[in-house]
């Protein structure tokens, strides 16, 4: 992961955990914080949150 990526993880907490309850319900077992956020940051959410150059 780049540091970048987590930075906008960590401003988007509120976010990855909605995300986290998802899985979790999807996937029917518990998914980690840890999970839901490298899952997060691979999806390309992460994406609409840059600075455009």
């Amino acid at each position: 992961m780049k540091t970048s990526d987590l930075k906008i993880a960590k401003q988007h907490i509120d976010e990855i955990l909605k995300y986290q309850a998802v899985l979790s319900n999807m996937l029917k077992r518990k998914v980690s914080i840890e999970q839901a956020m490298t899952d997060w940051i691979e999806k390309g959410y992460t994406q609409q949150y840059r600075k455009k150059k």
